[in-house]
Formats: C-alpha cells, sequence, structure tokens
C-alpha cells in the first residue's frame, strides 16, 4: 500500500481522534509524546502498534477501538479490559474490595490464583476493612484462610501481614501509629498500581515502552 493510500485510510482515526479523544490525551503529557514521536524512524506497522499501547495503557478505551478498525490491526488486549481495568481502579480506591475481584474475574478468572502477591495485596485490603470495622473474630479467621497461604508461597509478605495483624492490639485505631499501619490511601493506590500491573503483563503488554531514543 502506498504512503498516500496508508494516510488516506488512517485520516478519519486522526481527525476524529483530535475532536474527540485527543483532548483526553492531554492530561497525559500528549505534547510531550508526540513530540518524541518525531524523533524517532519508525515503520508503519510499529507505529500503529505504538499507538495502541499508549491508548491500552492510558485507558482510552473508545480511541483504542476506533484505531483499531481503521489501522484493521488486532489488540494485544481484549478491549473490554481496558474499561474493566479503569472499574478495578476505582473499586480499589473506594474501598470496594469485592467489586475489584469481581472485575478481575471478567479479565482472567486464574488471575489471582497464579499471583500470589497481587492477591495478598487485595485480601489485605479486606483484612484491613474487618478490622476497622471491628470484627476482629472475622479478621483472625479471614487472614488464616486468605492470607497465610499467600505467606507460604511467598515469605516476604510476613512482615506486612504482621503489620495488619498488630492492629488488633489497638483499642483506637485513629491513633497516628494505627494510621501509619492502616496505610490509608497511599496503600490502596500502591494496591491498585500493582494490579493493573499484573494485568497488562498478562497481555505482554510493555508499560515501560516509550518514543525516546
Amino acid at each position: 500500500m502506498s504512503g498516500r493510500n496508508q494516510a488516506s485510510q488512517s485520516g478519519s482515526f486522526y481527525e476524529d481522534l483530535e475532536s474527540d479523544s485527543l483532548l483526553r490525551l492531554s492530561d497525559i503529557s500528549i505534547n510531550d509524546w508526540m513530540r518524541n514521536l518525531g524523533e524517532v524512524e519508525l515503520f508503519e506497522v510499529d507505529l500503529q502498534h505504538l499507538i495502541l499501547n499508549y491508548l491500552t495503557i492510558n485507558g482510552l478505551a473508545e480511541a483504542a477501538e476506533e484505531f483499531v478498525k481503521e489501522a484493521r490491526i488486532e489488540p494485544q488486549m481484549p478491549l473490554h479490559c481496558i474499561d474493566c481495568r479503569a472499574k478495578i481502579r476505582e473499586a480499589i480506591l473506594s474501598g470496594r474490595t469485592d467489586e475489584a475481584i469481581r472485575q478481575i474475574g471478567f479479565i482472567d478468572p486464574n488471575l489471582l490464583s497464579a499471583d500470589a502477591e497481587v492477591t495478598f495485596l487485595l485480601h489485605k485490603q479486606q483484612l484491613l476493612k474487618l478490622i476497622e470495622t471491628g470484627e476482629l473474630g472475622d479478621a483472625i479467621d479471614f487472614a488464616q484462610r486468605h492470607l497465610a497461604p499467600c505467606v507460604k508461597e511467598c515469605p516476604h509478605l510476613l512482615p506486612h501481614l504482621e503489620e495488619a495483624m498488630a492492629l488488633l492490639a489497638f483499642s483506637d485505631l485513629s491513633c497516628p501509629e494505627a494510621q501509619r499501619l492502616i496505610g490509608g490511601m497511599e496503600q490502596r493506590e500502591e494496591t491498585a498500581r500493582r494490579i493493573d500491573e499484573a494485568i497488562l503483563d498478562l497481555y505482554r503488554i510493555e508499560q515501560g515502552k516509550d518514543l525516546v531514543t
């Protein structure tokens, strides 16, 4: 296919992207990304996959779907998974771990069983919620059933479990030391980040891929 025909074929996508999706990309340094693009020599197929990789990682599902149609390429990750990733992050940050686990199941039912560390992070959030709501007996039982197996598989997780269980000794969870152990939003952010990395790794999407030579 000639360069002229290629440009014509992809023109409608770029016009739509500029008018609809490109505005959203400005929040994630699109100007820097495009400037770097001009400094790199790429074959068309490389450029197509690089653009799709960028849209996928940054959760731009509608733009990715349109680009796949226009470029006639297969996505590395099923397009519905892009939306699922956003829902998983939102659920974790809002403390709805059960919903996050449900959404992970839509992506791959075996993801958690295959990654003990990711499973531990999710279950730890559930454990903390039980402790914060005063369900101490349930918290101990939950830790034995769900977190202990993860620690057995990954012994380096033991200090993190010990920190969580130490909260059982606090009569006031609002004190600074208890709040440090709980972790709050910072810990939820880390959990969401690690899970998203695991999902991207599942589909072999290069998270660190950029356009810098």
